[in-house]
């Protein structure tokens, strides 16, 4: 296993390296100030009808080209044959057709009508007989008039209509970002601003984006790749964390939701490719720099942000360099209420009377509290770097070989501090309870101290691409081959310290805690005669300390082949080979005891003894803590004021100076091999019907999956009990075997055939059809062997094990859009889709009344009824394949310009789209727990309805947008591992952003962004809404910067 240190120095000498070279090139250039105007370029166009005749003006230029085809049926163009700049190359075709071109931003071009065309019928003639002078005087008319217009498009329209016109011109359904939507919203990765997309959402860390939801199916129904290639990850599952890609290195991103067979499998809610720089994309030489200052106003802290891309073409645009970097730093604030492990407690165990609310006495068996209620105060720093290296050479006008090199850096340290509220203990009185027999107000008495609630958690990631594409063209033979290496490393640490709060006034065990959790509103009513803001009440307790250590490694090769074809309709078929190995690997590490040194004759344990701790260990917060929510729960309470300091102190009392020395957990710690090949085959066609024209492709896509799974493993020989002197809570000792070695091998392949239909009316509409089979592969930690214990205390006794024979999710869907595209850059459309789940994986936790032991290498039932408490019982949670269920669902989306308003409200428009998903889980499994709200049919991360409403301005030096992103509550997880197999929910949650920019000049822009203006909060519930699960603001964030064009 490779180091941190290792991957950190061999990857900074790769930037080193690759930066100097491109460097090196980039100060060849004799041309460094020419333009993608000025610079020339080959063509090899013939005569022929205006539809095909500018698709491969935009091929072989390298352009975006915005081309309404009802504009263009029925016209025919010149020919175009020799070297030009695509300025002179555009005037030649379009001359005398009655089109002209307007250039937009990015190097991109807009065929419109031309009105100064006197007639139609103008003659066309290829340049060959417009002759030496008539060219020129043809360019040279056309450089002075307005036919290539002087002004441009830019800005957010100029985005949008990109947009726009590659989801009209796309061989499936799909949506999508371009180069100008990156940077134009108030967006910290790409992440943020693909949620704008139709049926997108996403999910975030700490506020900021983080994975995405398609259609409802969270980030393990989505592949998601960079320059289609997939990316090694920094977390035990598939899904890429847009944390580590920075939008300022990104041009652009394609959300697929309908497939064709030349797309890798699996993806069932989305296929997102996101797109990075090329420096052929725009030629000659380019550069963009910006720095902005980041407030966040919960933490009150500002940080930087850096970004600049270079990039230059040499040798007639046949050679082209590209660098781009960015770092960024920011401090944020994070303020949180959460329960965990929410049980019952039977109406015996409670001393007097059990009330409703409305006073009366009420007999049921048992009530829900929650095990524990903290409040926490986190402070947060992240640092961000990137660097992207693209080399680009057209080593002849048919061969084109392109080198990648991807490097991200991401570091994040976390600083929680705040207390909890140990209810998991004995002593009831004067409980309340609510109609959902809930223990919604009560005292607990006794032996029952608070707890403070310390903690440092963060990440230290580092992710390497490197990759080589080659493109190559014979006769109607189009190759292209691609292989590419990812890694990934990331560090995770998780520690936590957990001191006891008292009353160091009186005797332990007088005690009396009294809360209310429907009194002042969301959050949990509390009173004490522990003074939880007196550093003199902390004593020693318990403290946890482990790191997890990850490594991701994948290797790619992949082959295509596209054959033009004369057969009529069928235009092409392509087909394509591809083979990819990945091994992720987790080592857990973890320290000795919580408690104190197990090893030594006499340990000494700091857990429930009460040991004193310097005062000037603590200090105390501010009193503004979750300022937003009503109530008389704690504001201000003790915080660690020198981590290191309290470490040490630790390790005095526990006589033990190496306390924090962590060891390999090996039945933590596992190994997953992967090896995928897949092969396709896919028929693309063209054709007319009467005044219409259609295109489409159907084929299939065939992949085989092996996979090897691989850890350690024990069992259980015994399992002991004993009453905790301190609480009188039922503790377990469970005694285990050797360990040994585990390997579990698993195959299965699959078939997915595709089609997809497109019907163009010519008038602006179009109508789409796709169906296909589609699969996304089980998460690679759901398939490991690993095994986790929590088996100290009777309560909390439960198992989570992986099952290494998962086969993948499974869905047969199908999709009905109509589009309609206006000349002025209106867009609307209306997309039906639905979906059968034809596998699904579910997560089942399961009660075992008889939790069994191994004796002589047999299994043996160890039923255990302890007294006063009951049988033991084990909560085991397992994932496991399943029928699915079936999904529903309409997206409606429009963009509309008011461009025929008087003219200071011209730079007006809106962008709104609304999803509505019928999702139905018929094959279930009732939870089964009583007194329960069973989910019944819900599935898992499915919301009922989502949208998103962009405004915008943009007029002269002035561009505006507010975006508001909606999403309904939904089902977290029907069996919820932080809460003994209980459902857990999310509320609904919206979230305003806005951005603003102002052009000095046409070099020099001045940017504001504001996220989460309105300061909305995250809320997750346990079955129902009065059982908090967590509750957190993350606050509102400003920036302020500039960006410059040189």
């Amino acid at each position: 296993m490779l180091s941190t240190m290792n991957i950190k120095k061999m990857s900074l000498e790769w930037t080193a390296f690759l930066i100097v070279l491109s460097s090196f090139f980039i100060s060849l250039s004799s041309n460094a100030n020419a333009s993608k105007e000025s610079v020339t370029m080959e063509f090899d166009i013939d005569a022929s009808d205006a539809e095909t005749a500018l698709l491969e003006f935009a091929e072989q230029a390298n352009l975006t080209l915005l081309v309404p085809f009802r504009l263009v049926n029925g016209i025919q163009t010149n020919s175009l044959h020799g070297r030009f700049s695509y300025l002179e190359g555009i005037v030649i075709l379009l001359n005398g057709t009655g089109l002209k071109a307007i250039r937009l931003e990015q190097d991109a071009i807009s065929i419109v009508k031309d009105e100064d065309h006197i007639s139609s019928n103008s003659s066309v003639l290829p340049v060959e007989e417009l002759g030496a002078d008539n060219l020129a005087k043809v360019v040279s008319e056309e450089k002075e008039a307005p036919q290539i217009e002087v002004f441009e498009i830019t800005g957010i329209r100029s985005s949008l209509a990109h947009a726009m016109e590659n989801k009209r011109n796309a061989g499936s359904i799909q949506d999508g970002i371009a180069a100008e939507d990156v940077g134009k919203f108030p967006d910290q990765n790409v992440a943020e601003s693909l949620q704008r997309l139709p049926g997108v959402a996403i999910s975030r860390q700490n506020g900021e984006g983080s994975k995405l939801t398609i259609r409802g199916f969270g980030p393990e129904f989505n592949l998601v790749q960079v320059n289609g290639r997939t990316i090694a990850t920094t977390g035990t599952d598939r899904s890429l964390d847009f944390q580590v890609l920075p939008s300022e290195l990104i041009a652009g991103s394609d959300v697929v939701k309908a497939p064709m067979a030349s797309i890798q499998e699996g993806s069932i809610g989305g296929y997102v490719n996101v797109k990075t720089a090329r420096p052929k994309s725009s030629p000659g030489f380019k550069a963009v720099g910006s720095i902005h200052t980041k407030y966040s106003e919960l933490s009150d802290d500002i940080g930087p942000r850096v970004s600049g891309i270079v990039s230059n073409t040499f040798m007639d645009n046949r050679f082209g360099v590209l660098i781009g970097f960015t770092h960024q730093e920011n401090t944020n604030r994070i303020d949180s209420a959460e329960t965990s492990r929410w049980s019952t407690v039977t109406a015996s165990a409670i001393e007097g009377d059990i009330k409703d609310l409305n006073g009366n006495v009420i007999t049921p068996e048992h009530l829900w509290y929650p095990g524990r209620y903290r409040f926490n105060l986190t402070e947060e720093h992240r640092e961000r770097s990137g660097a992207n290296v693209t080399i680009e050479f057209a080593q002849t006008d048919d061969i084109a070989h392109t080198v990648d090199f991807l490097y991200s850096d991401f570091k994040r340290e976390e600083l929680r501090q705040g207390m909890q509220i140990p209810l998991h203990r004995s002593g009831w009185r004067n409980v309340v309870a609510s109609n959902n027999l809930t223990a919604i107000r009560g005292e607990k008495f006794g032996n029952h101290p608070l707890d403070g609630q310390f903690g440092e958690s963060g990440e230290v990631s580092e992710t390497i691409v490197f990759g080589y594409h080659l493109n190559a063209v014979v006769g109607n033979f189009t190759f292209d081959f691609d292989a590419f290496k990812s890694k990934a490393d990331a560090t995770i640490i998780t520690h936590n310290y957990v001191p006891n709060l008292i009353d160091a006034t009186q005797e332990i065990g007088n005690d009396v805690i009294k809360y209310d959790l429907v009194g002042g509103g969301n959050l949990l009513d509390y009173q004490s005669n522990i003074d939880i803001s007196n550093t003199s009440n902390v004593r020693a307790h318990f403290n946890t300390l482990f790191d997890e250590r990850l490594e991701d490694d994948v290797a790619e090769l992949k082959f295509d082949a596209r054959y033009e074809t004369d057969e009529g309709t069928l235009t092409s078929i392509d087909t394509g080979v591809a083979y990819s190995s990945r091994e992720k690997t987790l080592g857990h590490y973890r320290i000795q005891s919580g408690c104190g040194n197990k090893d030594v004759i006499n340990p000494i344990s700091t857990c429930n003894t009460f040991f004193d701790l310097d005062d000037s260990l603590f200090k105390t917060n501010d009193s503004h803590f979750l300022s937003e929510e009503s109530g008389d729960f704690p504001r201000q309470f003790i915080l660690v004021a020198d981590v290191q300091k309290y470490l040490d102190a630790i390790g005095t009392l526990r006589q033990e100076p190496n306390w924090t020395d962590k060891f390999l957990s090996r039945p933590r710690s596992t190994a997953t091999e992967e090896e995928k090949t897949s092969a396709y085959v896919q028929f693309n066609f063209k054709g007319e019907l009467g005044d219409y024209t259609w295109s489409g492709n159907a084929g299939a896509r065939y992949v085989d999956v092996e996979t090897v799974s691989s850890g350690y493993g024990q069992n259980r020989i015994a399992i002991e009990h004993a009453v905790d002197k301190n609480d009188n809570s039922i503790q377990i000792d469970v005694l285990y075997s050797e360990l040994s070695q585990i390997s579990k091998k698993h195959r299965y392949d699959e078939v997915l055939p595709s089609v997809n239909f497109k019907l163009d009316f010519q008038n602006g509409y179009n109508l789409r059809f796709a169906g296909s089979k589609v699969i996304s592969l089980p998460t690679i930690s759901d398939i490991s062997v690993s095994a986790t214990y929590n088996d100290i205390r009777a309560s909390n006794f439960s198992t989570v094990k992986g099952n290494p024979f998962l086969l993948p999710y499974e869905a047969t869907q199908f999709d009905l859009s109509l589009e309609y595209y206006s000349e002025n850059g209106d867009s609307y459309a209306l997309n039906l889709f639905t979906k059968t789940l034809d596998s699904f994986i579910s997560t089942q936790t399961t009660p075992d009344t008889t939790p069994n032991v191994y004796i002589d290498g047999k299994e043996v039932d160890a039923s255990i009824d302890i007294p006063e408490f009951g049988p033991l019982v084990e909560l085991v949670t397992q994932k496991s394949n399943r029928a699915g269920g079936d999904i529903t669902g309409v997206e409606l989306a429009f963009l509309h310009n008011f461009d025929y308003l008087p003219s200071v409200f011209d730079g007006f428009g809106i962008q709104a789209n609304f999803t509505y998903l019928d999702a139905e889980d018929k094959n279930a499994e009732p939870i089964g727990i009583e007194g329960i709200n069973d989910p019944g049919v819900a599935l898992e991360g499915f919301s009922e309805t989502s949208y998103n409403v962009v405004a915008f301005y943009e007029k002269d030096r002035i561009q505006a947008r507010f975006a508001y992103n909606w999403r309904d509550d939904f089902l977290l997880a029907r069996s919820g591992t932080r809460n003994g197999g209980l459902p857990e929910h999310v509320e609904a949650y919206g979230q305003l952003d806005a951005s603003f920019s102002y052009d000095v000049t046409e070099d020099v822009t001045i940017l504001f962004e504001a996220i989460n203006i309105t300061n909305e909060r995250l809320y997750e519930y346990v079955d129902v809404q009065e059982r908090l699960s967590r509750l957190q603001y993350t606050g509102s964030r400003f920036a302020l910067g500039a960006r410059v064009k040189l």
